[in-house]
């Protein structure tokens, strides 16, 4: 996946420690992110110590939404999803991706190719899925790394022993994408549901494992095991409950074949 910056954002001449920071990275760009800020270069082999000018934005979290929202000082925003492996990021306005990058803790395993250590699965079914009106949250959204296509389930209360069945994949983890996320209505994190607690069979074998969900939107990495072959079943266990509604969403689901740095 290569995913180029379509927003011009303001430049800013602030001095940029990285020496806690995570740097990720794609053919065209590079993102640093420490625990205050984070800077864009669009320049390949980027020399940190020697860049006069980047663009700076500072975290924003407006009334503990727990969707990360980035700013400026002009108010230029980007969402981010991120962990110390990935980093993907969105601007207002669009629902799409403008920049899906990767750190140095995390290399591929399929080597050259041009296969990438992150990609979507194939959905075999789900046991249901929620319809208004003319959006349908279905199958389809859980490949899609878009925002505000989510999958929801479908039946009455918040889903618990809905399920999610993937086709046969060869990897060795899931990346796994809580809730609803939405640039322009970041409180539809909360007022929905999210998954709390989700048991992962493989169905191969019959063998599962019981994984624990953060209550988060970044991406979160379960692992599976050794790297192989996989036909999974994924069902909801638990949920945190939403404010406003009982629907569980469940943004994305990616597959992975990775090597994460010690």
């Amino acid at each position: 996946m290569k995913y180029a910056l379509f927003a011009m954002l303001i430049i800013s001449t602030l001095q940029f420690s990285y020496s806690n920071s995570v740097l990720y990275k794609t053919s065209l760009m590079r993102l640093l992110v420490d625990d205050q800020d984070i800077s864009y270069s669009m320049n390949e082999g980027v020399d940190w110590d020697n860049i006069p000018q980047k663009i700076t934005l500072k975290k924003y979290k407006k009334n503990n939404l727990l969707v990360p929202i980035y700013f400026d000082s002009w108010d230029k925003s980007l969402l981010i999803l991120k962990d110390q492996n990935i980093a993907i990021s969105y601007i207002p306005g669009r629902s799409r991706i403008v920049f899906f990058g990767y750190s140095e803790n995390i290399t591929s395993l399929v080597g050259g190719g041009g296969l990438e250590p992150v990609f979507s699965p194939e959905i075999k079914q789900v046991s249901s899925f929620l319809t208004e009106g003319k959006i349908s949250y279905n199958a389809d959204n859980l490949t899609s790394l878009d925002l505000e296509k989510s999958w929801v389930e479908g039946v009455p209360g918040y889903g618990i022993g809905e399920f999610i069945e993937l086709n046969k994949f060869r990897g060795n983890g899931l990346y796994f994408f809580n809730g609803f996320v939405s640039f322009e209505k970041p409180n539809l994190y909360e007022e929905n549901s999210r998954v709390k607690k989700i048991k992962v069979t493989d169905t191969i074998s019959s063998k599962f494992i019981i994984f624990n969900i953060d209550d988060t939107p970044n991406p979160q990495l379960l692992k599976l095991g050794e790297l192989k072959e996989w036909e999974l079943s994924i069902e909801i266990l638990d949920v945190y409950k939403g404010t406003k509604y009982s629907d569980t969403c469940i943004n994305a689901i990616q597959c992975t074949i990775f090597d994460v740095k010690k």
